[in-house]
């Protein structure tokens, strides 16, 4: 890793402070202009060609400003950034898409179009591949005309709510018997051993007709809750990017990353990997144009699964980490079962 001194250090930050905004090379010039640092442009220049050789920053044309590199966004992240305040603005618009009735994926789809619109980048929610999770309770709800609601409550305080038709001629009763038997059979049992769960035999003939129809369900509920689940907003916003526009080449990777899809997927969703990658570090081709950062959503002290944004490498790394904090706890507060470990402030 690069050492720089605090003079290298603020023009760094300067540069990827103005590009992140401005999206265009940065000169000498605008950096004397606009920050205090005590020298003129062509001690500036100077030390930026140094921070050149050094690899973090970088020349797109001859007579061009300069751009961070990966690596200058690395050296940025660990090195220099500090954590920030989010604006009322901000935190209104997360805290606004928590609704502690809705049940987790529509919950995280919520949270991923507010963090969506808040960035304008692209915000992916993945719940996690486990069969182990445990079912905390299963309730059958009658509601009229032959129709009913089922609702299986999880250990990591998700719901998952399935909807289905009833025999004919069921009672209040029958329901009743039914749940009975749901209860005795399903709470305390991980999700894997519903996979092939099917209902007790020598039973009154209407219950058991009941529990076949509710089995099938529970099946399918089994099958989709044990595979990895993947919540995505803002594609429009990442492809809008002005270097995407710009660079036929990026656009391309780009969108065989969207519309391939797999690869990211697997990327955000993974729990051994750096809170931020950025560029290169991205192991797919199709990815290297792109930065991710994550963060890790939590329910007391169980990791359920993960929130990410995730757009080109010019980002507002420490805003995006406030905004994945502060929504990550917000998820684990609504559903109210505290929150586990952080790895930011929002103030």
């Amino acid at each position: 890793m690069a050492d720089l001194n605090v003079r290298k250090q603020q023009i760094l930050r300067a540069i990827i402070v103005e590009y992140v905004i401005g999206a265009e090379p940065v000169s000498s010039e605008l950096v004397a202009s606009k920050y205090d640092l005590g020298v003129r442009s062509a001690t500036i220049r100077n030390e930026m060609a140094e921070i050149t050789d050094l690899g973090l920053l970088e020349q797109p044309h001859t007579s061009a400003g300069r751009i961070p590199s990966d690596f200058g966004y690395r050296y940025f992240v660990d090195n220099i950034a500090e954590p920030i305040r989010l604006r009322a603005a901000e935190r209104q618009q997360i805290s606004d898409s928590m609704d502690e009735e809705e049940p987790l994926r529509e919950l995280l789809q919520a949270t991923t179009t507010a963090l969506s619109r808040v960035t304008h980048l692209l915000s992916m929610a993945t719940t996690l591949q486990n069969g182990s999770i445990v079912v905390r309770n299963a309730v059958l709800t009658s509601l009229g005309n032959n129709r009913a609601l089922l609702v299986l409550i999880l250990d990591t305080g998700a719901t998952d709510n399935r909807f289905l038709e009833l025999p004919i001629n069921t009672t209040n009763e029958d329901v009743y018997q039914a749940n009975a038997l749901l209860a005795a059979s399903l709470v305390g049992r991980p999700l894997k051993d519903l996979l092939r769960w099917k209902p007790a035999t020598g039973i009154k003939p209407q219950v058991e007709a009941i529990l076949k129809r509710v089995a099938n369900t529970i099946r399918t509920a089994a099958r989709e809750l044990t595979k990895l689940q993947v919540v995505t907003e803002g594609e429009e916003f990442i492809l809008a990017q002005p270097e995407f526009q710009r660079d036929v080449e990026a656009m391309q990777r780009v969108l065989a990353a969207l519309e391939e899809g797999e690869e990211l997927k697997q990327l955000v969703a993974q729990a051994n990997v750096r809170e931020i990658t950025i560029g290169r570090e991205n192991d797919k081709e199709n990815l290297r144009a792109l930065a991710i950062v994550r963060q890790s959503l939590y329910i007391g002290q169980d990791r359920i699964g993960t929130l990410a944004i995730v757009g080109p490498t010019r980002m507002d790394y420490m805003r995006v980490r406030a905004l994945l904090d502060m929504a990550a706890r917000g998820i684990a507060q609504t559903l109210g079962r505290g929150v586990g470990p952080s790895s930011a402030s929002n103030g």
